[in-house]
């Protein structure tokens, strides 16, 4: 214990000891985290692969924070704020197409806007569109279909929406290219 030489406790010391304390226990923790996180990275020339047992619905690598209710951290944000440094309001975006892979930089990941994300995402063909995508109520066929309603009988976007079970709006913005424009 810190002490004046006097045998009484010095006030200073004491708090400097419980300190220094407090941040080895904290330091222990990240080191013993940063163990746990890069025994389930597979290094490579190339990507380095998430091998870690839990991943996103999209493939993404996630480990546990270690503290309940805080919910799983992304892998790949996790190597890049230790290696590189991060703006945490900005996403990590992926170079590779590879949503396993964690290493930063050198092509595969990099900081950048959600913006950005999205427009690298459709220029690369990751985007669901059209029917392919999960929430689509019509098909390509459906579309031209209703164009071609639309052209001939001139019968309202409502009355076509009915006959395909959307809604007027939907029909709207497929008949105007609102919506499908790229998969048509």
């Amino acid at each position: 214990q810190a002490g004046n030489g006097d045998g009484r406790e010095d006030s200073a010391g004491a708090n400097m000891s419980r300190i220094l304390f407090i941040g080895d226990v904290r330091t222990a923790v990240l080191i013993a985290f940063l163990i746990r996180f890069w025994s389930k990275v597979t290094f490579g020339p190339g990507c380095w692969e998430w091998t870690g047992a839990s991943k996103d619905a999209h493939g993404y690598g996630q480990i546990a924070k270690g503290r309940r209710g805080t919910g799983p951290a992304k892998a790949h944000r996790v190597a890049y704020a230790f290696l590189v440094g991060i703006d945490w309001r900005l996403p990590v975006l992926h170079s590779c197409d590879n949503p396993a892979c964690v290493r930063p930089g050198h092509g595969h990941t990099r900081q950048g806007t959600q913006s950005e994300n999205v427009a690298e995402a459709w220029a690369r063909g990751r985007m669901r569109h059209g029917d392919a995508h999960a929430f689509s109520k019509l098909s390509a066929e459906n579309v031209v279909e209703m164009k071609k309603m639309r052209q001939s009988n001139k019968i309202t976007y409502r009355e076509i929406g009915e006959r395909f079970s959307v809604s007027a709006s939907t029909a709207y913005d497929a008949i105007n290219n609102r919506t499908w424009q790229r998969s048509i």
